[in-house]
Formats: C-alpha cells, structure tokens, sequence
C-alpha cells in the first residue's frame, strides 16, 4: 500500500523538475534576434563615427580658413620678388650655413688642432674671402632697381657693388635678377655674371650658387639704408 503512494508522488517530483530545466533555456530564435539587435546597434554607432569624422575635417577646415588672414580674406601669397624687395630688408651673409664656412670650419679645425685663437683666426681669414657681408635691393627715385652689396665694419658700411638690375623670370621659389649695367661699388665685380638665381624658399633667407664660394646663404634682417647713390663708396 506504501509503495503505490509513493511512485505518483516520485514520478510528480521528476516532472516538475524537468518543467523546471527546461523552462531556464531560451529558445532557439533568440540568438537569431541577439545578432539582429547586435547589427542593428552597430550601424548607428558606424554612423555616428562617419559623422564624427566629417565634423572634425570641417572645423579642420574652418581654422586653415580662419589662420588664413586676421580678417577673413584669402591668405596673400608673396612671390620671390616680393620678399626680395620688401621695405628695409637686408639679406645678411651667414657664413656658417653657407658651403664656404662649412668647408673653412672642417680646414681650420684640422689646421688650428684645438687652439682656439688660430681657429678664430683662421675662420675670419676665411670669411673675408667672400666680399659681401649682405646684400640689399634698393629702388632710386626714377623707380630704377640696384642689387647693393655691402661689408659692414662696426659702424661703417662699404657699398662693395651698386649694380642696375632688372628682374626676370620667377618660380615659385626661385628668381633670376639681371644684371644690366657697370658695377659702381668699391669692390666690383672682375667679370660680373649677366645674371644671379636667387633661391627664395621662405621669407627669412635668400640662396645664391657662387662659381668661386658654392652655395652662399644670406638671412633676412630689418635695416634702413640708402642706395648708396648720394655719397662715395667709402674706401
């Protein structure tokens, strides 16, 4: 009699366990909708990512706009004449950067063996070689172009070369100046070339390729000078 109770009841306990385990697992299609829900949750963040980018290539484009010009109009573009004739501006020789004091720092080290008062010596012995300190471009009062040359000593100023020039053909980094008349300076050129390449690639340096000196670099300084035409050359 005990035994017959007892098997409805085990068999009542199994079922609801097994209701139980079964009712805990999701059904089939709700991994199909997990991976609907996945893509549908990454195309908006695709897309805001898009939209992200084109925000910052627009404000990238708002500023190149905006550096342009304090004032908001088109940045001004100078060419190399422009920067060579711009108002009280020398072009002073810089010695160091130039070939021949590259090539003069390598021979007096060698020569002055770590003395340096003969390495100084050596080096403004070299220097002296090259008769232009600066260069400046000076329009008279007839509106006529010069190239000056000068040597500066202290406080006086030797106008080495006074040459009318005209300007010729222009690149976007380059420029060629004609020389179109006798060289009136102190210390004028033997045989003056026709013409000089001036290399322009900023607005603080002009390059010039010397036959005698190589590559010869000049750095751009505020002055104010004359043309040289109102008095003599100071010997």
């Amino acid at each position: 009699m005990r035994l017959s109770t007892l098997r409805p009841i085990v068999i009542s306990f199994t079922a609801l366990a097994l209701t139980a385990c079964g009712g805990s697992q999701k059904p089939a299609e709700d991994a199909s909708a997990t991976k609907t829900d996945e893509k549908t949750t990454a195309e908006p963040k695709a897309d805001a990512a898009k939209d992200s980018d084109a925000a910052v290539k627009k404000t990238e484009e708002k500023k190149e706009q905006a550096a342009a010009s304090d004032t908001g109009m088109p940045k001004v573009v100078r060419t190399p004449k422009d920067r060579l004739i711009a108002t009280d501006i020398v072009f002073k020789f810089n010695f160091k950067e130039s070939e021949v004091g590259i090539k003069a720092d390598k021979e007096c080290g060698d020569s002055s063996k770590g003395n340096g008062e003969k390495m100084a010596k050596c080096m403004a012995a070299a220097q002296k070689r090259v008769i232009v300190d600066d260069y400046h471009f000076k329009k008279d009062d007839n509106d006529n172009w010069y190239l000056l040359g000068l040597r500066t000593n202290g406080n006086k100023v030797t106008w080495t070369h006074r040459i009318p020039i005209e300007f010729g053909k222009e690149t976007d980094t380059t420029i060629v100046v004609k020389l179109t008349g006798k060289d009136k300076g102190q210390a004028p050129w033997k045989s003056a070339p026709s013409e000089i390449t001036f290399e322009v690639p900023n607005d603080y340096q002009i390059m010039q390729k010397d036959p005698e000196h190589g590559k010869l670099v000049f750095e751009a300084k505020i002055s104010t000078l004359g043309d040289g035409s109102d008095k003599k050359p100071a010997r």
